[in-house]
């Protein structure tokens, strides 16, 4: 079973978001894509570093910097901003995993 999840940010220039489709029975990213506004109705583009991680413990050794990039309203550069949306993708995934 997979479960799907998204997350947005505006914490740059152009919006990033970030679909992650896990893995239910052992909790790994299977497939990442990111999606910029000029990108939404293209095709996406992979984002493989994130293909085989596991969710609980990225989240367990993360957690505090997760629930704080959250709270954020603006990030240094494009970088930043994925990587925030990456962590609100993972607290959605997470919240439908009942973790």
């Amino acid at each position: 079973m997979i479960s799907m999840g998204y997350a947005q940010t505006n914490a740059f220039t152009d919006p990033v978001t970030l679909m992650l489709a896990v893995s239910k029975d052992d909790h790994r990213v299977v497939d990442v894509w990111e999606v910029t506004q000029e990108e939404m109705e293209n095709s996406c583009r992979s984002c493989e570093e994130y293909i085989g991680m596991d969710l609980i413990k990225y989240y367990k050794e993360n957690q505090e910097r997760i629930e704080k990039s959250q709270m954020m309203n603006q990030t240094m550069g494009r970088d930043s901003a994925k990587k925030q949306a990456f962590d609100m993708a993972v607290q959605q995934i997470l919240g439908k995993l009942g973790k």
